[in-house]
């Protein structure tokens, strides 16, 4: 380990001044030497502005930049893009983890954490070398859950006095294996050489180690950090209870003690430390999930675009052999057109990736967005005639927007497919474009409303209203791509229509 942290740089980002101490004195032991920190997003931004660091260790929750934005801004520096980036969390909610994901990060680290499960990230962070990589690491060494078997919790308890050892083993033994201890030093052995899953830890046990020694003892070895120790004792000074939670306490009660009281903290202690176990689980699982998904992209892409290719090339033959009917050549050239256009898709979709990452830089062309929708309409009559649904009309004039035309085509494809499936049959979609400032507006209105349970994430990645094909992933496609193009699309429910609002900047001759 210190032959790979060797030479490195890391920086350190949380606006707690206690956790940034903790994390470098954690490195500092593992072997680090130049270790930076920044007490904000914005102070670490101008840092890697300004130097190269080689790791990033930052926390998720921070006023003004947090740690997502941090994240998105420094993926767009290009000696940044591969760099490992741990985020340190007590964030369980699935669509903001998968937001972090989809911005690059390599890795989570879950609060509180100790010096072992530090190293064990970082570790694995280096071994990846970056994001991508992190997918073939985790496939490799990540098991699936085994059957889930309801075990005992193992308490340890530790006095001196046997008296209030059999008060506890018989309080505790009818739901957890018990394990006794008449010292300190008798204490660390049994932790050493297998850790319960709770200590109950008496404070004065003269003449040897007290329980408050034997407590720092447990906090050096990684393999014990994690343990939750409270402390039981008749000791109740403000003194002593603030050393007891300095030193790695979880709790401190005071002797004698109703025992309800003493087997609720027990339980909710021992709940705790099975929520963040769980918590780092799931988080590794949808890490490897996202990045299975993306492989499965891609290759999907490879897999798609070999038949396609087929097909224009036999099309090809056809529209230029003779004996084909005219009318037959147009239809031909039609589905040439088509598949032309779902080949330039296919081929579009690395940039989708690139826009999530926040690393597109999107062209500035001259496109006709009318002529777009009037595009669309064709490709999609076949779908509106099943529903008999129709387009209202709209202006025939031009309307210009600064952007590119596939991802225009794309995005306009995504929403006004969508605004057909959820239309009733034989209704109207409206289509209305104007001008408001320095920016074209384009309205798409149809029959439906979207289900509230939805509305707040409706442009999520992976949100839909329960259709059956529904992947949730146009509408939130369709988003990034106009932000890529210094726009955006709101969405406006009245009580029976939904409309989109899309606006992208107007071109100006």
């Amino acid at each position: 380990m210190e032959e790979m942290i060797k030479g490195k740089s890391f920086l350190i980002v949380d606006d707690q001044e206690a956790v940034r101490q903790l994390v470098s004195r954690s490195l500092s032991q593992l072997g680090a030497g130049n270790v930076i920190q920044a007490a904000s997003g914005t102070t670490a931004m101008k840092i890697v502005e300004s130097q190269q660091c080689d790791f990033i260790i930052c926390d998720w929750n921070m006023p003004k930049m947090n740690g997502v934005d941090l994240l998105k801004e420094v993926r767009r520096l290009p000696s940044y893009k591969k760099i490992p980036f741990l985020m340190i969390t007590a964030e369980t909610d699935k669509r903001r983890v998968m937001e972090v994901i989809s911005s690059g990060v390599t890795d989570f680290l879950v609060k509180p954490f100790n010096v072992k499960a530090l190293k064990e990230k970082i570790e694995r962070c280096f071994l990846v070398g970056s994001p991508e990589g992190m997918a073939q690491y985790l496939q490799s060494n990540l098991r699936p859950p085994a059957a889930k078997v309801e075990e005992k919790s193992t308490l340890l308890v530790v006095d001196d006095v046997a008296s209030n050892v059999d008060v506890l083993v018989n309080l505790f033994q009818k739901e957890y294996r018990v394990k006794v201890a008449s010292s300190g030093e008798q204490a660390l052995k049994i932790c050493f050489a297998s850790p319960p899953d709770l200590i109950l830890m008496d404070v004065s046990m003269p003449p040897g180690m007290s329980g408050f020694e034997a407590c720092e003892e447990l906090q050096k070895n990684p393999d014990t950090q994690g343990i939750p120790v409270i402390f039981l004792t008749s000791r109740d000074s403000s003194v002593d209870m603030t050393k007891g939670f300095e030193i790695g306490g979880v709790d401190y009660v005071i002797k004698p003690s109703e025992p309800a009281i003493v087997k609720a903290r027990v339980k909710n202690h021992l709940r705790l430390k099975s929520g963040r176990d769980s918590m780092a689980q799931e988080l590794d699982l949808m890490l490897e999930n996202s990045r299975l998904r993306e492989e499965m992209q891609l290759i999907i892409r490879h897999d798609l675009k070999t038949p396609l290719i087929g097909m224009i090339y036999h099309l090809t033959e056809l529209i230029d052999n003779p004996d084909i009917p005219k009318d037959a050549t147009n239809h031909i050239l039609s589905m040439e057109s088509a598949s032309y256009r779902m080949l330039a898709m296919i081929n579009s979709s690395q940039k989708l990736i690139k826009i999530e990452q926040g690393t597109y830089k999107s062209k500035q062309e001259k496109v006709d967005l009318d002529k777009i929708v009037l595009r669309i309409e064709q490709d999609l009559q076949g779908i509106m005639n099943e529903k008999s649904v129709s387009f209202a009309a709209h202006s025939e004039d031009p309307w210009y927007i600064v952007g590119e035309e596939l991802l225009c085509y794309i995005l306009a494809e995504n929403l006004l497919k969508n605004a057909i499936e959820a239309s009733d049959d034989n209704s109207e979609i409206k289509i209305q474009f104007s001008k408001v400032d320095s920016m074209v507006v384009l309205e798409i209105e149809n029959t439906g409303t979207v289900p509230e349970s939805i509305r707040g994430n409706f442009f999520d990645k992976f949100s839909t209203a329960e259709k059956e094909d529904g992947s949730g992933i146009g509408t939130h496609s369709a988003r990034l791509m106009a932000r890529a193009q210094r726009g955006d699309i709101k969405l406006e429910c009245g009580e029976s229509t939904t409309k989109l609002v899309v606006t992208l900047p107007s071109w100006e001759d």
